[in-house]
């Protein structure tokens, strides 16, 4: 507590209120944090960050995300997808080239994703990608041309991995419950179809 008012009496302009993120030269996007690029010079960055969004749709857009298990179809698929991203992060990342140019090219807009849902595995999934796609956007490697530099790529595969083994032992768990009376979704998952 002593440290909490030290610092409020040496640094009276800190404020601890939340207000909204800036969200300047990212025209249509929101901005996740001050300083968090939404658009990279790196094309692996580029595509990684395309795949993350792929999964990151596929696991709030399946049934599994409104029901608090995990179903054998929604797992193979998932893990299909999880399998081609550290693929591609596998070649990608073992070598740059030099490109003579420099573009911004745009990156997804990551708080477009739809949570939280039902299921807190996937709720807990999710962040996990978020953090890997929001750590490369800001790092050394996204200011370079192609490629990922050894530590950026192995902070990727390990953030990777862990939202990976969250579903997985979420999904052999004994605590993989099934859909139960108790258990409510907190907001609709999936719009209701629309027939025109």
């Amino acid at each position: 507590m002593k440290k909490w008012l030290l610092l409020l009496i040496f640094f009276p302009a800190v404020s601890f209120a939340v207000g909204e993120l800036p969200t300047e030269g990212c025209e249509g996007t929101a901005v996740v944090a001050p300083g968090v690029p939404c658009a990279t010079h790196n094309l692996v960055v580029k595509e990684l960050d395309a795949r993350i969004w792929r999964i990151t749709q596929e696991l709030t857009k399946n049934v599994s995300a409104r029901v608090t298990a995990m179903s054998a179809a929604d797992k193979a698929r998932i893990d299909s997808y999880y399998a081609a991203l550290l693929a591609y992060a596998a070649t990608a990342g073992n070598s740059m080239l030099d490109f003579h140019w420099l573009i911004d090219m745009e990156l997804t807009d990551i708080l477009g994703i739809q949570m939280p849902v039902e299921n807190e595995a996937i709720n807990a999934a999710l962040r996990y990608l978020m953090g890997a796609d929001l750590n490369l956007r800001i790092s050394q490697s996204a200011r370079i041309n192609d490629g990922l530099l050894e530590q950026d790529y192995q902070d990727f595969v390990d953030a990777v991995l862990k939202s990976k083994a969250v579903l997985d032992e979420a999904f052999l768990s004994e605590f993989n419950p099934l859909d139960m009376p108790q258990s409510n979704p907190r907001q609709e998952v999936v719009n209701p179809t629309q027939l025109n």
